[in-house]
């Protein structure tokens, strides 16, 4: 009986010390951390047109850890661009304890702002983690954001007058065309805003730095019973890109004469001063 017991507490001493060599991930492991290996996967853009989207990476270890690891991520001082208005991005990656897998994310966001190219620059895993023996090759990420390439712009005559007693709507009755000319008073062929639609719609690209006129041009008024003269008032929308209104400007045009301007009968009201340097659109309304 007595060897039975002693053969009992044997056992029982053995395989105590077979549960505090393996690994249980409840937290009350005796296991001594190893030397774990990481990766840093991100797929990325060098260079993209703004947009509002989110970019996501992955850090991977090739066996838990008993203890959490802290991964620094930090902006290099050279970047442009401008955290909080251009981009965020989240200075720690945590990876628990017990897990082999972690992610972090760049957030970039379009804005309304004229400007030129910007950069980001992160180092993923920039500095000692909080565990020495965590072996890893710091991610070097640098992004070009590039401002839209063109100035949108929209022209819209939504306003009405009353004839005999029936309110006539001028976007319904009334024909109204947007064109560029240059500085020196040059057409220059951009006829997108000549459709007999209301309203029309104009991009500004692929245009030399200089000074651009947009003029309105009355081509028709079908207005019935109409007074001699009438004032159409004209809103201009201008943003950088479609769906953002970075702002407006407004002008008036009258319906004396109507016809197209270019036989010399024609009307051209000054809707507004458009300078473009480097790319960089600035909008003044006339």
């Amino acid at each position: 009986m007595k060897n039975i017991s002693i053969l009992a507490c044997v056992l029982l001493f053995c395989l105590g010390i077979a549960s505090c060599d393996k690994e249980d991930y409840t937290g009350y492991s005796t296991v001594t951390p190893t030397s774990p290996n990481a990766t840093i996967s991100i797929d990325y853009p060098s260079y993209l047109v703004e947009s509002d989207s989110i970019i996501t990476y992955t850090i991977t270890l090739d066996e838990p850890q008993v203890a959490d690891i802290v991964y620094n991520v930090v902006l290099d001082p050279s970047s442009t661009a401008t955290e909080g208005e251009d981009f965020d991005y989240e200075d720690q990656v945590i990876m628990g304890a017990y897990s082999t897998e972690a992610t972090g994310t760049i957030s970039l966001y379009r804005d309304l702002d004229f400007e030129p190219d910007e950069t980001i620059k992160l180092t993923i895993g920039a500095g000692a983690s909080s565990t020495p023996n965590n072996t890893y090759t710091p991610q070097e990420v640098e992004i070009t954001l590039d401002d839209y390439p063109f100035l949108a712009t929209a022209y819209v005559w939504e306003d009405s007058v009353v004839i005999n007693d029936t309110a006539r709507y001028f976007c319904e009755y009334v024909d109204l065309d947007f064109l560029v000319f240059s500085e020196a008073g040059e057409d220059q062929g951009i006829y997108q805003a000549a459709t007999g639609s209301c309203p029309e719609f104009l991009d500004l690209q692929n245009l030399a730095d200089g000074v651009y006129y947009i003029k309105a041009n009355l081509w028709s008024n079908s207005l019935p019973d109409s007074p001699e003269v009438v004032s159409f008032p004209i809103t201009m929308y201008y943003g950088a890109g479609y769906g953002n209104i970075h702002g407006q400007v407004a002008n008036i045009i009258t319906s004396e004469d109507p016809d197209s301007y270019d036989d010399g009968a024609g009307i051209l009201a000054d809707i507004a001063k458009i300078t473009l340097t480097d790319g960089i659109f600035e909008v003044e309304g006339l």
